[in-house]
């Protein structure tokens, strides 16, 4: 398995992976720590604006794994399960231009987290859920040709309203039906959300494309109590041989962050 750092660009307003010091410092740092890649997360979707972070990212050999699609949430409040339909297709059309960002940076993957909303009053859970397949599937089916593939990664419920398990993860992507919406997991919410990480993971069996590791406390794995030992071996045990995307907090530094978890992970993998 390889291993990723997750990055957060400050206008995102993601409170998780935010870089305090340039991106140029942050990828370097990366790199000689000895990653694999990185995933990124920014609010600027411009064409220059890819061909600068290809142009770093290659200079030091690392892969773009994942494009996260959380800032139409929390920049611009757009999500699948509004109960305004122009708000839902705005949320469409903005996933859509970060899938032609991936596809320029030449990533794999788009995730599928925020960007499905908060649950309220005004749209019943039922209607909730459709209007999430509807969303999903028009995003997957424009994703296929650009060869990208969409990752619904279920999230706890302080987050986001719908998909907190990997059960209802599978669900979602088996009632999306398409072959490039795929299941991601991350620890964090697991941590919340599933009474085994073991359980859960053998869940994801077959639907599993991606992984993100971090501590219960949102550190670096190994500065909290998850047992990392015991998520690797049933990863292991189904196959996967995916990445692993530290999505944590970058404290007290990036570099002593990135450090303690590549240090514990390694140690785990051998």
């Amino acid at each position: 398995m390889k291993i990723d750092v997750y990055l957060a660009g400050k206008e995102t307003g993601f409170w998780s992976s935010t870089c305090e010091q340039s991106f140029e410092k942050s990828v370097a740092c990366v790199a000689e720590h000895g990653f694999d890649g990185i995933e990124l997360m920014t609010g600027n979707l411009k064409d220059t604006n890819a061909s600068r972070i290809k142009r770093i990212t290659d200079s030091h050999g690392l892969d773009i794994v994942a494009v996260a699609s959380g800032f139409i949430y929390l920049k611009h409040g757009l999500s699948f399960t509004h109960h305004n339909s122009r708000i839902r297709r705005s949320a469409v059309n903005k996933t859509k231009e970060c899938v032609e960002f991936a596809q320029k940076l030449g990533a794999k993957y788009v995730s599928i987290g925020l960007i499905r909303g908060q649950a309220t009053d005004r749209t019943p859970l039922n209607l909730a859920w459709r209007y999430l397949v509807e969303c999903i599937r028009e995003c997957g089916e424009f994703s296929s040709s650009r060869s990208i593939v969409l990752l619904v990664e279920p999230e706890n419920r302080y987050e986001t309203g719908y998909v907190h398990t990997v059960e209802e993860g599978v669900k979602l992507i088996e009632e999306v039906g398409l072959g490039n919406v795929r299941l991601m997991i991350d620890t964090f919410h697991m941590n919340m959300e599933e009474s085994s990480m073991r359980d859960a993971v053998r869940r994801a069996e077959g639907k599993l494309a991606h992984v993100h590791l971090a501590d219960n406390n949102r550190l670096a794995p190994g500065m909290g109590h998850i047992d990392f030992a015991e998520v690797i071996g049933a990863l292991r045990s189904i196959g996967y041989d995916g990445y692993l995307g530290l999505e944590i907090l970058l404290k007290p530094t990036l570099e002593m962050a990135i450090e303690k978890g590549m240090q514990h992970v390694t140690g785990i993998l051998g």
